[in-house]
C-alpha cells in the first residue's frame, strides 16, 4: 500500500513539473494542446451548367501565423488536387482562400487539417455575388515578367557588346 502511494505521488509531481516547465504535447504547449490551431472551412461550391462544379475553401485560424506543410496533416482527397492549399495560415476566420477546378457533380472533394475534414458536394450552398473567388493558376503575370527579363537581358548584352567595340576602336 505504500509503495502505490508513494508511486502516485510521484507521478502526479513529475506530471505538475512537467506542464509547468513548459513541456509540449506534439510540439504545441501542453496548456494549448486539446484542439488543432487551425481549421478547414468550405465557403461555398460553384455550379457550371455541364455537370461540374468548383469547391470554394477557406479556414480559421485560432492561433498566430502557422505553417502546414502539404502532407499527412494539410491533405486533399481526391490525392490529384493535393498542392492546391495553402501552407501558411494566418489567424482569423479566412474565406475563399482557394478553389478547386472543375470536378463531376458526382465526386465529393475533402479537405484535411490536423485531423479536421470538411468535404463539399456539389449541393452545397453556392456562392453568391458578394463572395470573391480566388483566381484560377497565375494568369498572365508571370510570362510577362519573363519576357520583360529576357529583353532585359538580351538588351543588355547588345549594350555590352557595342560598349566593347566602341573601347577597341
Amino acid at each position: 500500500m505504500r509503495h502505490q502511494v508513494r508511486t502516485a505521488v510521484a507521478v502526479s509531481v513529475t506530471a505538475t513539473v512537467t506542464v509547468a516547465a513548459g513541456a509540449t504535447v506534439g510540439g504545441v504547449p501542453a496548456a494549448a494542446a486539446p484542439g488543432p490551431t487551425v481549421y478547414p472551412t468550405l465557403t461555398c461550391v460553384q455550379p457550371s451548367t455541364n455537370g461540374t462544379y468548383r469547391a470554394v475553401f477557406g479556414y480559421h485560424g485560432k492561433a498566430g501565423d502557422t505553417t502546414i506543410a502539404v502532407g499527412p496533416d494539410n491533405t486533399m482527397s481526391p490525392a490529384t488536387l493535393n498542392g492546391l492549399q495553402p501552407t501558411h495560415f494566418r489567424p482569423g476566420n479566412n474565406k475563399a482562400v482557394f478553389a478547386t477546378p472543375a470536378v463531376p457533380n458526382s465526386q465529393t472533394v475533402s479537405w484535411t487539417i490536423l485531423g479536421q475534414t470538411v468535404t463539399a458536394r456539389s449541393l452545397n450552398t453556392a456562392c453568391g455575388p458578394n463572395v470573391s473567388l480566388p483566381a484560377e493558376g497565375n494568369g498572365i503575370g508571370p510570362v510577362l515578367v519573363i519576357v520583360a527579363s529576357v529583353l532585359l537581358s538580351l538588351a543588355s548584352l547588345v549594350y555590352r557588346q557595342w560598349r566593347q567595340r566602341r573601347r577597341v576602336a
